[in-house]
């Protein structure tokens, strides 16, 4: 081979090389895409599910299967009151600490990108024996739980 053969091949590999890394980048671009869509579309059917629960206060737990989180997210139970448009005071969440969430008083936090269901149950004042404390000048007072069904 002459010299002009061996730089040509060093510029076709050249040429290979950013080809393959802007395929890479397309890629890694339309995968980030499609995970904070599909985060983003999680985060509708939650809001939507805590908003059904207050349109049906009946004491029935209410399941939103498949709820994404991403890591570091926090909701205060007074944030997610003033979002289903019912008293400040008058959300609580229920359950435990888990391996992905942890529960403080009146804050959940996400240790870590998860998949849970969530169950949210919701009651009016007027209700005979309830199952979850209506605490006063609550119209309709609801409970929040992750991973486990509320009891």
């Amino acid at each position: 081979m002459n010299s002009n053969a061996q730089a040509f091949e060093v510029y076709r590999l050249l040429i290979g090389a950013i080809i393959a890394l802007l395929i890479l980048v397309i890629i890694v671009g339309a995968i980030n895409y499609f995970d904070n869509l599909t985060i983003d579309v999680s985060r509708q059917r939650f809001f939507s599910g805590l908003s059904n629960a207050v349109d049906q206060p009946n004491g029935e737990s209410l399941m939103i299967e498949g709820v994404v989180f991403r890591r570091g997210e926090a909701f205060t139970s007074r944030a997610l009151a003033l979002q289903m448009g019912i008293g400040e005071d008058c959300v609580e969440f229920a359950g435990n600490d888990s391996s992905g969430i942890s529960l403080g008083d009146g804050i959940v936090t996400v240790k870590e990108k998860l998949k849970t269901d969530v169950f949210v149950k919701c009651e009016t004042n007027s209700q005979e024996s309830p199952a979850i404390a209506v605490p006063s000048g609550c119209e309709i007072a609801c409970e929040i739980g992750f991973g486990e069904p509320i009891g």
